[in-house]
C-alpha cells in the first residue's frame, strides 16, 4: 500500500521496496486464542494445583476435545499463559486484497477487501505525510506491453461507498479515484485506488486513518485484455502498522465452492480420524 503524494516522480515510486513476505494468517492466530481460552477456563475452574479428585476440575476437563487433554492443570495453566502471551505480541499489520476479472465490453471487474488494524477501530496513525491516500500494489508485470498508463488518477465511474475516516470525527474521504502506471523503462508497475486531494494537515504524521467497506466492487473502463493474469504483491509502510497488498488477475473463485471444499476436507479429515480410533 502506498500513501503518497499526488504525481509523485516514476523515479521515486518505482525505488520503494516490494516484498512477498507472508505474515501469520488470522486462523492460526484466532486458533490459538480459542485453545488458549478452553485451557484457562478449567484452569480457573480447577486453579493451578488442584487435584483429580476435584470433581469440578474433572468435569470441566471432559469438555476440552481430546486433544486438549493434558495430564495435570497445572500444565493447562502454563500453557494457557504461554499461548495468550504469544498472541498478544502478534505484530498488528493490515492487507488489502484486490481482484480483477473480465468484466466484458472492454471493461474491468475490481473488487478488494481489507482486514486488519486499518479496518478495525480505532484505526492506522500515519507516520509520514500525504496529500491523498493511494491505496497501490507495485510489481513488474502487472500491465501487458503495449498498454501504456502515465500513473495519473482517473475518477471512477460509480463509485462504491468506500471511505476513511479521520480521527474517528465526521470527516472521512471516500475513494473516488484509480490509478494505473505502467510506462515503458519505468520499473514496478502499479494499480491502486485513491481518496481526492485531502484538506490541509489532514494528511500530517499522528492522524488516525479508520477503512469503512461499501460494496468493494466497482467497474473500470480498462479492457482485461492488457492485464497480465497471474498473483502479485507489494509491502509498504505509510501507517504505524505493516499493509500488504495483494493483487489477484483472474477469475474471481466463488465463496460456495470455496466453502463445500473446506467443509468436505474437515469432514473427511474427521472420518478417517474416528476409522482410525475404532480399529
Amino acid at each position: 500500500m502506498s500513501f503518497c503524494l499526488r504525481r509523485m516522480p516514476a523515479a521515486r515510486r518505482n525505488s520503494r521496496e516490494s516484498t512477498t513476505r507472508f505474515e501469520a494468517s488470522s486462523l492460526t492466530i484466532v486458533f490459538m486464542h480459542q485453545a488458549a481460552m478452553a485451557w484457562l477456563q478449567v484452569a480457573r475452574s480447577c486453579g493451578p494445583f488442584a487435584t483429580r479428585s476435584n470433581s469440578s476440575c474433572a468435569n470441566r476437563r471432559k469438555m476440552l476435545p481430546s486433544w486438549l487433554k493434558v495430564k495435570t492443570t497445572r500444565a493447562i495453566y502454563a500453557c494457557g499463559i504461554l499461548l495468550l502471551g504469544s498472541v498478544a505480541k502478534a505484530p498488528a499489520q493490515s492487507t488489502w486484497n484486490y481482484f480483477i476479472s473480465d468484466a466484458g465490453a472492454g471493461q474491468s471487474l475490481v473488487t478488494w477487501s481489507v482486514t486488519g488494524s486499518l479496518a478495525a477501530p480505532p484505526g492506522s496513525v500515519l507516520v509520514s505525510p500525504v496529500s491523498a491516500l493511494v491505496v497501490s500494489i507495485d510489481a513488474p508485470g502487472i500491465f501487458k506491453e503495449p498498454y501504456a498508463a502515465s500513473g495519473s488518477l482517473q475518477r471512477i465511474p460509480t463509485l462504491d461507498g468506500s471511505y476513511f475516516q479521520l480521527d474517528n470525527s465526521l470527516v472521512w474521504a471516500p475513494i473516488v479515484s484509480y490509478e494505473v502506471n505502467n510506462v515503458p523503462g519505468g520499473g514496478n508497475d502499479s494499480f491502486g485506488l485513491a481518496t481526492p486531494t485531502l484538506p490541509p494537515h489532514e494528511g500530517d504524521p499522528g492522524r488516525v486513518f479508520l477503512y469503512h467497506a461499501g460494496t468493494q466492487s466497482v467497474l473500470l473502463p480498462i479492457d482485461y485484455s492488457n492485464f497480465n493474469p497471474g498473483t502479485y504483491q507489494s509491502q509498504e509502510s505509510g501507517f504505524n502498522t505493516p499493509v500488504t497488498v495483494n493483487l489477484t488477475v483472474g477469475p474471481v473463485p466463488e465463496p460456495s465452492p470455496l466453502a463445500f471444499s473446506a467443509v468436505s476436507g474437515l469432514c473427511g479429515a474427521l472420518a478417517f480420524r474416528h476409522r482410525k480410533k475404532s480399529t
